[in-house]
C-alpha cells in the first residue's frame, strides 16, 4: 500500500485521483491484504490522534482542497 501511494498520488488538482482509488481497492481486496494486523482508527485514543493534526494538516494542505 505504501509503495502504491508512491507511485499513484491520492489528490491531483484537488481531487481525488482515479488511479490512486483503483489500486488501493486492488490491493484492499487482494488476498495479501487479509493477512497481517489491522488498525481500527474509529477506535484510536483521541488523544493521539490530536497528537498528529497538526503535522498531517500541514502534509494534507497542498493536496486536499479541505483538510480537517
Amino acid at each position: 500500500m505504501r509503495r502504491a501511494n508512491r507511485i499513484f498520488p491520492r489528490f491531483r488538482g484537488g481531487r481525488e485521483s482515479r488511479n490512486y482509488r483503483l489500486a488501493t481497492d486492488m490491493i484492499s481486496a487482494s488476498r495479501w491484504a487479509k493477512h497481517g494486523t489491522k488498525l481500527d482508527f474509529a477506535k484510536e485514543n483521541p488523544e493521539f490522534k490530536s497528537h498528529f493534526k497538526d503535522q498531517n494538516r500541514h502534509i494534507a494542505k497542498p493536496h486536499a482542497p479541505h483538510p480537517t
